[in-house]
């Protein structure tokens, strides 16, 4: 069984939008600025990494989802948390890389990653239900320039905010 050291290290990868930026610690903060949404985008310095968002809802400049319903998956290879949409009629539902809102950390329970969040833990291969705003592709092109969650944000994937 593989085991997983979770080590925060206080560092971050961040991408700011909006007016918050002028508030945010100099150490957290890099390039410019996204007009398409208020949100800040940050990754942990964790293993696995989580994407966070911040503020909470109602998010600026993303497309709201109508599935609600998720899988929260793990994949050992690029040691990455995803979530699927709970589709039980199809084969291969898509994943997103989802951004937690703040205070999340990567936990691991009985060898299973998960997700702890001020509302309760989720581990892998664990159906939960949530509101979630898909971002849209001039975020997710912004958050890949600036390597946000870096090797979690694959090419062709989507993004989604996570409200508990």
């Amino acid at each position: 069984m593989k085991k997983h050291v979770l080590a925060v290290l206080g560092v971050f990868a961040t991408i700011g939008c909006g007016a918050q930026d002028a508030e945010a610690p100099a150490a957290r903060q890099t390039g410019p600025t996204l007009a398409e949404s208020r949100a800040t985008y940050t990754s942990t310095a964790t293993n696995p990494p989580l994407g966070i968002v911040e503020p909470a809802p109602p998010p600026s400049g993303v497309v709201q989802t109508s599935t609600s319903h998720w899988f929260l998956r793990y994949d050992p290879d690029s040691e990455c948390v995803y979530v699927e949409p709970v589709h039980p009629e199809e084969a291969g539902a898509p994943r997103f890389l989802p951004f937690w809102p703040k205070g999340a950390e990567p936990v691991v329970r009985d060898g299973r990653t998960g997700v702890r969040t001020s509302r309760g833990t989720i581990l892998q291969d664990e159906r939960f239900t949530s509101a979630a705003w898909e971002l849209s592709a001039a975020v997710l092109e912004r958050l890949r320039e600036k390597n946000v969650v870096g090797r979690c944000l694959t090419e062709g994937m989507g993004a989604v905010e996570i409200h508990l």
